[in-house]
C-alpha cells in the first residue's frame, strides 16, 4: 500500500506541476476558460431558480461551503473563487469566513472538521454548517426560539 501512496503523489506532482494540467488533463488556461464558462452557466440556472421562486413568494438561500484546502488555506481559489464572485447578486451564505472567525477553524485542528486526505466534513464540520443555516432561516424568517446547547 505504501508503495501506492508514493506514486499517486509522484502522478499528481507530474500532472499538476510538471506539465500544467488540471485532473481532467486540461492545461491550465484552457482549464481557466472552462471554470469561466461553468460558473456562469450555474449562476445562470441559479438565477432562474431564484427568479421562480421569488415569483412564487419563496426565498431562496445559496450556500456556499469550503473544501479543506480552501478552509487550510483561508480563501477560495480558481473555479470556487470565480463562482463565488459571480453568486454575489444571490447573497449566498458564504461558509469560510464563520468556519474562521466563529467556528475557529485552523490549520491545526482543521481535522477536527474535515477527513484528512479526503475534504469532506466530518460530524463537527457538518454541526457547524448545520447551527449556521439553522440560524440564518431562524432570523430570515424573524422566528425566535430557545436554543438547547
Amino acid at each position: 500500500m505504501g508503495a501506492f501512496i508514493w506514486l499517486a503523489y509522484i502522478v499528481r506532482y507530474l500532472v499538476l506541476d510538471v506539465l500544467k494540467y488540471d485532473w481532467i488533463l486540461h492545461p491550465t488556461s484552457e482549464s481557466r476558460q472552462l471554470n469561466t464558462a461553468s460558473a456562469q452557466k450555474i449562476l445562470n440556472v441559479l438565477v432562474k431558480a431564484h427568479d421562480e421562486l421569488s415569483s412564487r413568494g419563496i426565498e431562496m438561500l445559496v450556500l456556499i461551503h469550503p473544501m479543506s484546502y480552501d478552509a487550510t488555506d483561508g480563501h477560495y481559489t480558481g473555479y470556487m473563487d470565480t463562482l463565488r464572485n459571480k453568486l454575489a447578486i444571490l447573497k449566498p451564505l458564504d461558509m469560510l469566513p464563520y468556519f474562521l472567525d466563529s467556528a475557529g477553524l485552523t490549520k491545526q485542528n482543521y481535522t477536527n472538521y474535515y477527513w484528512p486526505n479526503d475534504g469532506h466534513f466530518k460530524a463537527l464540520g457538518y454541526r457547524v454548517i448545520g447551527r449556521k443555516v439553522s440560524n440564518e432561516l431562524i432570523g430570515r424568517m424573524n422566528i425566535s426560539c430557545n436554543k438547547k446547547e
